[in-house]
C-alpha cells in the first residue's frame, strides 16, 4: 500500500495519493511513505511492520494515508522508521533494534520519540536502512543507529543508541543516507562521505569502507547532493 492510492495493485503510471493535499515535504522508505500536509502535520502509509507509519501496532500496513501525532518542518524515511524535524528537535518511530530511533534504546516505537542527546538545533535529517543523522546548526552531523558499515562517521564500527559525531566534520550544510553510507555537502562545494564503499558510494577507491568522512575525490562547486541505495549524485554549480 506504499502508494497512497487505497489499493495494493502495482502502477505503471502516478496515482494521487489519496485525500492528502497541501503537501510540503514528502519521503519514501523501503516499504512505506511519508509527507507533511495539512498544516505540516505529518502521514504515512505503506508497510508498518516495524511501526513505521506511527500508527497502532495492530495495524500491520496502510493503503490510505494515516495521521501521525506529530507536526513538523521536514520529513524522512528509512528502512523502517520515519523521523521529523520539529520545532523542538527531531522525533523517530518505527524499528529500533539497532538504535535507529537515537533515543537511547533499542525498543521499537509506534508513536513519535524525541532523539536525545543533539547539543545544539538541528537544521536537517536523513535517514539511511537503520541508521540517521543530524545537520546541526553549527555545521556539525551528528548520527545514531547501525554502524557497522561505518555509516555513523564516529570513527568506530558499532551501533549507537544516541547521535555521535561524524568525526572531524565542520561546515555541512546539507546531508544525505544511502543503505549503509551517509554523505554531507559542504558550505564550500566539496563533498565528504562514509560507510560502506563496496560500490564505490564514497566517491573514493580506496577500502572497503570508512568509519570516518572522507573527501569525495574529484568533486568541487557541489550545490546538491543525492544518495541511493549504494551510490551517490551531485548537482555542480
Amino acid at each position: 500500500g506504499q502508494l497512497g492510492d487505497g489499493s495494493v495493485t502495482r502502477r505503471r503510471t502516478p496515482v494521487s495519493v489519496s485525500g492528502l493535499t497541501g503537501v510540503s515535504d514528502i519521503a519514501a522508505g523501503a516499504f512505506h511513505t511519508c509527507a507533511l500536509a495539512r498544516s505540516i502535520a505529518a502521514y504515512c502509509w505503506g508497510r508498518n511492520d516495524g511501526g513505521q507509519l506511527g500508527l497502532d501496532k495492530s495495524t500491520s500496513s496502510l493503503a490510505l494515508p494515516g495521521a501521525v501525532s506529530v507536526a513538523g518542518l521536514a520529513i524522512a524515511a528509512g528502512g523502517a522508521h520515519t523521523c521529523v524535524l520539529t520545532y523542538i528537535g527531531p522525533h523517530c518511530w518505527g524499528r529500533n533494534d539497532r538504535g535507529q530511533l537515537g533515543d537511547g534504546s533499542i525498543t521499537d516505537q509506534h508513536r513519535p520519540v524525541p532523539v536525545r542527546g543533539l547539543v545544539q538545533p538541528a537544521t536537517a535529517i536523513a535517514l539511511g536502512n537503520a541508521h540517521g543523522c543530524a545537520l546541526l546548526v553549527s555545521g556539525e552531523v551528528r548520527c545514531w543507529g547501525a554502524g557497522t558499515a561505518g555509516q555513523l562517521g564516529s570513527g568506530s564500527p558499532r551501533d549507537e543508541t544516541l547521535p555521535v559525531s561524524a568525526l572531524g566534520l565542520t561546515g555541512a550544510a546539507a546531508i544525505v543516507a544511502g543503505f549503509q553510507h551517509s554523505c554531507a555537502l559542504l558550505a564550500d562545494g566539496s563533498a565528504r562521505c562514509w560507510g560502506d564503499n563496496a560500490q564505490g558510494q564514497l566517491g573514493q577507491a580506496d577500502g572497503p569502507r570508512s568509519t570516518s568522512p572522507t573527501v569525495v575525490t574529484g568533486l568541487a562547486q557541489a550545490t546538491a547532493l543525492a544518495a541511493g541505495a549504494r551510490h551517490g549524485c551531485a548537482v555542480l554549480a
